[in-house]
């Protein structure tokens, strides 16, 4: 753009004339044609894929109706079980032992393997 001339607003740098717009649109359709005939005739590796997606998505969820439907029954759990026992889970740490098998939430001393009477470490 240029500056403003005798008050006609903001001109144009652009050329006018008809025989340059056409020059410049044929340089850029022959720079092109021969790019995008390649990318056009080169088969991309997920084109099959892309072919194959209804019965691949129709093969994974039989997969998965059939897994759930031959899984073994679940033992009901028993109501006294503690967390640690439900999980079959037992820790050697007796911090961690306390905290799995208590009724309640334990205290921050705990959690943090604190002692909480006495000399602190």
């Amino acid at each position: 753009m240029t500056s403003p001339h005798e008050g006609r607003g903001l001109l144009s740098r652009l050329p006018d004339d008809p025989r340059y717009w056409t020059a410049l649109a044929d340089r850029i359709t022959a720079d092109a044609s021969p790019r995008l005939r390649a990318l056009h005739s080169a088969e991309a590796w997920w084109s099959l894929l892309g072919r194959l997606s209804p019965l691949l998505a129709t093969a994974a969820a039989a997969a998965v109706i059939a897994a759930l439907a031959l899984m073994p029954p679940r033992a009901p759990a028993a109501e006294h079980d503690t967390t640690a026992e439900a999980f079959d889970f037992t820790p050697d740490d007796p911090i961690a032992g306390s905290v799995l098998s208590a009724d309640g939430p334990p205290a921050l001393a705990a959690l943090l393997g604190l002692r909480t009477g006495g000399r602190d470490r």
